[in-house]
C-alpha cells in the first residue's frame, strides 16, 4: 500500500471515530443561597437603682457614775517578834574582858591577872611564850572551877614556872566553853618579868568578845 493511502485510512479512522456523540445532559442551576438572618436590636440600659438613705446616728449613752470614795483599811496587826537567835560557837559565846596584865606592863612569876566573864567556861588557859630572854620557852597556867564562873575576878594568881628576870614574854588566852570549843581570847603583848612589881591596883581592861578587842579603864 502506497504511503498516502495508508494516512487516508488513518484520517478516515479517526473521523468515523470522532462521528457526533449524544448531547451532554444539560447541567442543574444551583440552589439559592438563603438570605442571612436579621440581627435584633441591643436592649435598652436598665435604670440605676437610687442609692439607699444614710441612717440617722445613734443616742449618746448616759454618763456612768462616780464611784463613791474607798474606804480606808485597817492597819494590819504587828508581826510577831523573832525569837531569840541560837548562840553561836567559836568564840560567839565569850564576852571576856582582861583588866589586867596589859601589853608592855611587868609580870611576875606568879602573876596576878584580874579579868570578867559573861558567862560560865570549862577553863581558862593562859599560855606565856619567851619573845626574850633566857629562862622557860613556854608556861601554860589553866585555871577552872570557880575562876572561869560568869562574873568579875581580880587578882588572880597564875602560879606557874619560875620566870627569870627581865624576860619578856607574850600571853595567848583561850577560853575553853562547855561543849570542849576552844575559843582564842585576845592576846597581851611584851610582858616584862619583874618579881618584885607590886600588884597593880589600875589598869586598862581589853575586851575581847569574838576575838575583837575594845579597851577601857577599870577600877
Amino acid at each position: 500500500m502506497s504511503k498516502l493511502l495508508i494516512v487516508w485510512m488513518v484520517i478516515l479512522s479517526v473521523i468515523i471515530s470522532c462521528g457526533d456523540s449524544g448531547a451532554d445532559g444539560v447541567d442543574g442551576t444551583n440552589g439559592t443561597d438563603g438570605t442571612d438572618g436579621v440581627t435584633g436590636d441591643k436592649g435598652a440600659d436598665g435604670t440605676d437603682g437610687t442609692n439607699g438613705v444614710t441612717g440617722n446616728n445613734g443616742a449618746d449613752g448616759l454618763d456612768g457614775k462616780d464611784g463613791g470614795t474607798g474606804v480606808t483599811g485597817d492597819r494590819g496587826a504587828d508581826g510577831t517578834d523573832g525569837s531569840d537567835g541560837t548562840d553561836g560557837k567559836d568564840g560567839e559565846m565569850v564576852g571576856f574582858n582582861l583588866i589586867k596584865p596589859e601589853n608592855n606592863s611587868p609580870i611576875a612569876s606568879n602573876s596576878y591577872v584580874t579579868y570578867a566573864l559573861a558567862e560560865d567556861v570549862k577553863s581558862l588557859s593562859f599560855i606565856r611564850t619567851r619573845i626574850s630572854g633566857t629562862g622557860p620557852a613556854t608556861d601554860t597556867v589553866v585555871l577552872t572551877g570557880t575562876d572561869v564562873t560568869a562574873g568579875f575576878h581580880e587578882n588572880v594568881v597564875l602560879a606557874g614556872t619560875a620566870l627569870i628576870e627581865d624576860d619578856i614574854y607574850n600571853i595567848q588566852i583561850e577560853a575553853t566553853m562547855v561543849d570542849d570549843t576552844v575559843v582564842p581570847l585576845t592576846p597581851v603583848f611584851a610582858l616584862t618579868v619583874d618579881n618584885s612589881a607590886p600588884v597593880l591596883e589600875k589598869a586598862r581592861a581589853i575586851q575581847t568578845v569574838f576575838g575583837d578587842t575594845d579597851e577601857r579603864v577599870s577600877d
